[in-house]
This record gives structure tokens, C-alpha cells and sequence, in this order.
């Protein structure tokens, strides 16, 4: 007789969703009961859709968001960390910050879509993406200090390189929330939309980024992440040389014949060349 086996568990929900359009990848944390709190489970997870990531060519950006509307993510999954030894904690701080660093490595301009909360490890993974469109219900921490820890996925690290020294010292010495509004105004933030708009917003900005030249994007955002780590005079040698590398495309050659007609008819009367960039 056919049935169910009842000494079979049944197989647990991907913690890491991917959803795929024509051009953009998104990458949804997956675990709403409990805010999409990362253990080491949605880590592997979300390790193993970026390694899909990077062998897909056809994936121009990429969005990272949370599902539910609650909360982006709250952060390190609290529960499972308390049962970790100290040898156990550094091995799984050093394995998420390499995951996070794996992902902030794809040369695919990489958007934060952040509703609710976004609480330690959740508040580290959107400092490692690239820009970040947040809700106006969106909040900003890093609590680990009031649980007698330090942020352990890059917050020490990659937050004084977005905010400067002072105000990251603020909010990690602190661990006081950060509402969107607040945390706009330090310029980690991208776009602020209303509740319902941020999927929607980081969707169009992905969008409007893959249509741009994909050699042009990741040889921009390398040079943007290494300015923080190589001296000026090394810095400006790499963008040179990623001047050159830009000129050996044909999407470059066709998009500067495209400017000089545009020029070309604005010189005869025709509409202006340059638009302003979206807000």
C-alpha cells in the first residue's frame, strides 16, 4: 500500500529563494516566522546562488531583499549561535563574512530591497551590496553590543568605510535603531520609497543598471570597492587601464557614435543629450 512514510521528515523550504527575469536575479531570504534570522543553513543557501550567479552571464544585476514585510533580516539567528562554542562562533563569523565578501565580489551591480527590519548580520548584508533602496518603514541596527558582542559579518569594518569613522562608531558603540529617514541622510541609502514601492523601485533600478554595459558596470564597481583598499596613486593606474579595456568594446564604440548624434542634433536644433539621473 502506497503512503506516506512517517519516519520521513519533510523536506524543509529553500532558505534562499531565487527568482529570475530577464537580466536580474533575486535573491530573497526565506525565512519570515522567524524575520529571516541567517544560520548557517541560509548561509550555505545564499552561497550556493551566488556561485549560480556568477556562472550565468545572462544576469546583468541582482537584488537581495527578504521576504514578508516585516523584516529584511534580523540578523544573526540568535538560538543557533548561544549553542555555538567560541572556536565554533569564529568559524561561522568568518564563513559569513565570506559569503557576504563573495557577494559584494560579483560584477553585477548588487541592490539591496530592504522592508522592516534590518538588524546585525541582516543590517551587515545590505552594507556589502552595492546600492540600496529601503522602505520608509525600514529600520537600521547593529545590537550586538547590548548582547555583549560585536557585529562579526563586516559591520566594524565596512560600516566606518560608508558613514566615516565618527557615526559608524555611533551606531555600532550604541546599538540604537536607525530609522530610514535618519539613516537616508548619511547617504547609505539609495532611494527611500513608501512600504509598497521598494520591490518595485529596486526592480526598475535594476532594470535601467542592466541595460548599461556590463564590462562598464563591473570594471566600475571593482574600482569604486578598491579605492578603499589600495593607495591613490595604484587607484588611478587601474582606472586608467580600465579606460582601455572600455575602449576595446563594441558596446563602448556604439554608444559614443550614439552620443555624437545626439550632439550632432541638438547642434541643429534637436532635444539636449545629457538627462538627469533618476532620484
Amino acid at each position: 500500500m502506497e503512503g506516506k512514510n512517517p519516519g520521513r521528515r519533510p523536506a524543509e523550504p529553500a532558505r534562499i529563494l531565487v527568482e529570475r527575469e530577464p537580466g536580474i536575479a533575486t535573491l530573497t531570504l526565506n525565512r519570515p516566522r522567524v524575520l529571516n534570522a541567517i544560520d548557517r543553513a541560509t548561509l550555505v543557501d545564499l552561497d550556493r546562488a551566488i556561485a549560480q550567479i556568477e556562472a550565468d552571464t545572462s544576469v546583468r544585476c541582482v537584488i537581495v531583499t527578504g521576504r514578508g514585510d516585516r523584516a529584511f533580516s534580523t540578523g544573526a539567528d540568535v538560538y543557533e549561535l548561544a549553542r555555538l562554542s567560541p572556536e565554533a562562533a569564529v568559524a561561522q563569523m568568518r564563513y559569513g563574512q565570506a559569503v557576504f565578501r563573495r557577494l559584494s565580489r560579483l560584477p553585477q551591480p548588487v541592490v539591496a530591497a530592504v522592508r522592516g527590519y534590518a538588524l546585525g548580520g541582516g543590517f551587515e548584508l545590505v552594507q556589502w551590496c552595492d546600492l540600496v533602496v529601503a522602505a520608509e518603514d525600514a529600520v537600521f541596527c547593529h545590537p550586538e553590543i547590548t548582547l555583549a558582542n560585536v557585529p562579526g559579518w563586516g559591520g566594524s569594518q565596512v560600516l566606518p568605510r560608508l558613514l566615516g569613522r565618527p557615526r559608524a562608531a555611533w551606531v555600532v558603540l550604541s546599538g540604537a535603531r536607525w530609522p530610514a529617514g535618519a539613516m537616508m541622510a548619511t547617504g547609505l541609502i539609495t532611494q527611500l520609497v513608501p512600504a509598497d514601492q521598494v520591490l518595485s523601485a529596486a526592480r526598475a533600478l535594476a532594470r535601467d543598471l542592466s541595460e548599461r554595459s556590463a564590462t562598464a558596470l563591473a570594471l566600475a564597481k571593482r574600482l569604486v570597492w578598491d579605492a578603499e583598499e589600495r593607495p591613490l596613486t595604484e587607484g588611478l593606474r587601474a582606472e586608467a587601464d580600465a579606460v582601455g579595456q572600455c575602449c576595446k568594446t563594441e558596446e563602448q564604440r556604439r554608444a559614443v557614435a550614439a552620443f555624437i548624434r545626439r550632439r550632432s542634433s541638438r547642434d541643429r536644433g534637436g532635444q539636449p543629450e545629457w538627462e538627469e539621473p533618476h532620484r
